[in-house]
């Protein structure tokens, strides 16, 4: 079972717990991500969501990436 969406926030199902990236149930079983800051996560979601909220550079240090991307 999925979340609903009421008055612009999505609640869980009663017992039920959401993703907080793709607002899915999160089953038992599932790995998840628990982020005390932000939430909890499906454990790909977590990625996603961190990648989308603050974006980083990736790329080989010295080549991609030196001292003057840092300061």
């Amino acid at each position: 079972m999925t979340s609903i969406k009421v008055n612009g926030e999505y609640i869980a199902p009663k017992g039920s717990t959401i993703c907080e990236w793709c607002k899915r149930t999160l089953k038992k079983g599932e790995w998840v991500k628990n982020n005390f800051e932000y939430g909890i996560f499906h454990e790909e979601c977590h990625d996603e969501y961190m990648a989308n909220e603050f974006p980083y550079d990736y790329g080989r240090w010295g080549n991609d990436i030196t001292e003057e991307d840092v300061d």
